[in-house]
């Protein structure tokens, strides 16, 4: 996993962008579990599924995934409150949500995904 810190611009709302590699055989998935912060993500991922382009609202409970094959994830993790201007509404409504991005932001969502994830490991490049 690796961190990356949002431009001044984007600082009050985001607090930092986050990055996943797996490589894992597709015979023996290993179930990751984490244990979340009272946060917003909105994240991109690409693994044996497909692409996705998802918001994650606060969780109610820990974080499970099954991981298998190989896959990567980028994800942008708002600050507290940091994802109210572009949701407007009540912030309980996501929680324990997941929600397809372009729910939220249209169609231009699908666009962000495959650029981000055709970026491959420059998808930092796209980090403003």
């Amino acid at each position: 996993m690796s961190r990356f810190e949002p431009g001044p611009l984007l600082e009050p709302f985001i607090e930092h962008y986050w990055t996943i590699h797996f490589d894992v055989h597709p015979e023996t998935p290993y179930s990751q579990t984490v244990l979340s912060y009272p946060n917003v993500h909105l994240v991109f991922e690409h693994d044996d599924l497909g692409r996705r382009a998802l918001l994650y609202g606060i969780p109610k409970q820990s974080f499970v995934r099954k991981l298998r094959g190989v896959g990567r994830v980028l994800g942008v993790k708002f600050r507290a409150g940091g994802f109210y201007p572009f949701w407007q509404r009540d912030i309980s409504l996501l929680t324990g949500a997941t929600v397809k991005a372009s729910e939220m932001f249209g169609s231009v969502a699908d666009g962000w995904k495959h650029a981000v994830l055709d970026a491959g490991d420059d998808a930092v490049d796209f980090l403003p």
